[in-house]
C-alpha cells in the first residue's frame, strides 16, 4: 500500500514538471512569434550610389538591417547637398529593397534658340554661340539669357533647388521674338549741338529718328562749347517717346589782343588740360561758368592769364595787352 502511494505522488510530480516545461516552452515560442511580428528585415540602397542613410534619424550601416516596426516611426531618410529622399517603412517592405532615389545636383542640358546670330550666357559668363550644351550647378539660382540683334531678350531665373526636369522645361521653351520699331522725338538743339542716339551722330537739330523697341541713349553733344548732356528713352512698340534734355545755358565773349593775331586757350577754372579755342580777335562761346582764359602772344611767346566768370548771354569784352595791359 505505501509502495503504492510513493509511486502515484511520483508519477504526479513528474507529470506537473512536465505540464510545467510544455508551458515555458509554449510562453517563449510565443514571445518569440510576437518579436517576429513586431520587426522585418529589409535592405536599402540609394542612387547615387553610397549616399549615407538614416532610420529616425541615427545613420545606419549598409547591407541588410532589422527594423523594429514598434514604437518608431521607420523614417528612412538620405541627403546630398540640396537633395532629399525619404520613405517610411511598413510592413510590405519585409525582405526587401528600399531604394531612395535623389535628384542629381549637376546637369548638363541644350539651351538657346537657333536665330542665326543668337548667344547664350548663364551666371555672368561670356555669351556663347546658341544654341549651345550648358552645365549648371541646380543647388544654386542660375540665371540664363539669350538674345540676337533685332529680337528680343529672353531671361530664365531657375531658383536654388530646380529638378533637372524643371530645368529642362524652362530651357526647351527660349524663344525670341522679334523686336518691332518706335520713333525718338529728338530736341531742337542750339546750334553746333550734334545729336547721337546710342553713340551715333543722327543729325544736328529736332526732329525723330526712328529705331527698335525698348531703351536708348540719346546724347546732345557740342565739345568746343562744353555741351554734353544725355538722358535714355524706352521707347515703345510701334509708338513714340521724346527724348528730354536739359541743355545748359551758352555765355558769349570777345577776346582781344594787343597786338593781335594771339591764340586763345581755355580751361574750366579748377580743371586740367587748356584747350586752343582760336586766334584773336576771337569771340568765345561756352557753357556759362567760370573759366581760366590764357593769350599766347606770337611776338615773343609770352602769355597772360586771368580767371573769369562768364554769364548766359553775352559778356563784356576780354582785353590782353602784351606788357600786362588791359
Amino acid at each position: 500500500m505505501e509502495e503504492r502511494v510513493r509511486f502515484t505522488l511520483g508519477a504526479a510530480l513528474v507529470a506537473c514538471a512536465l505540464v510545467g516545461t510544455a508551458f515555458l516552452l509554449g510562453r517563449r515560442g510565443a514571445v518569440e512569434n510576437g518579436a517576429a511580428r513586431d520587426s522585418i528585415e529589409l535592405s536599402v540602397r540609394t542612387e547615387p550610389a553610397g549616399l549615407p542613410v538614416t532610420l529616425d534619424g541615427r545613420p545606419i550601416e549598409s547591407g541588410p538591417i532589422r527594423v523594429a516596426l514598434a514604437g518608431a516611426s521607420g523614417e528612412l531618410a538620405a541627403r546630398w547637398k540640396c537633395r532629399s529622399a525619404v520613405r517610411r517603412i511598413d510592413r510590405s517592405d519585409a525582405l526587401g529593397e528600399v531604394v531612395l532615389v535623389l535628384d542629381p545636383v549637376e546637369v548638363e542640358i541644350p539651351a538657346g534658340p537657333s536665330l542665326p546670330g543668337a548667344s547664350i550666357s548663364w551666371n555672368e559668363r561670356p555669351a556663347v554661340p546658341s544654341p549651345a550644351s550648358i552645365r549648371l550647378d541646380l543647388c544654386q539660382e542660375n540665371r540664363i539669357e539669350a538674345s540676337a540683334r533685332g529680337h528680343r531678350s529672353q531671361r530664365v531665373v531657375l531658383p536654388a533647388g530646380s529638378t533637372p526636369l524643371q530645368a529642362r522645361s524652362a530651357l526647351i521653351g527660349m524663344e525670341l521674338s522679334r523686336l518691332r520699331s518706335g520713333r525718338i522725338l529728338l530736341p531742337e538743339a542750339p546750334a553746333s549741338v550734334a545729336l547721337l542716339v546710342d553713340g551715333r551722330q543722327v543729325r544736328r537739330r529736332g526732329g525723330s529718328v526712328t529705331v527698335e523697341e525698348g531703351r536708348h541713349e540719346v546724347r546732345a553733344l557740342a565739345e568746343r562749347i562744353g555741351i554734353d548732356v544725355r538722358t535714355e528713352v524706352d521707347v515703345p512698340p510701334n509708338g513714340e517717346v521724346l527724348a528730354e534734355l536739359a541743355f545748359p545755358a551758352v555765355a558769349s565773349v570777345e577776346v582781344q589782343a594787343f597786338p593781335s593775331n594771339c591764340k586763345v586757350y581755355v580751361k574750366p577754372s579748377g580743371g586740367t588740360g587748356w584747350r586752343y579755342m582760336d586766334d584773336t580777335p576771337a569771340t568765345l562761346r561756352l557753357v556759362a561758368g567760370v573759366y581760366r582764359v590764357r593769350v599766347r602772344f606770337d611776338a615773343d611767346g609770352t602769355e597772360q592769364e586771368r580767371e573769369v566768370r562768364l554769364a548766359p548771354g553775352q559778356n563784356l569784352p576780354l582785353r590782353f595787352a602784351r606788357g600786362g595791359g588791359r
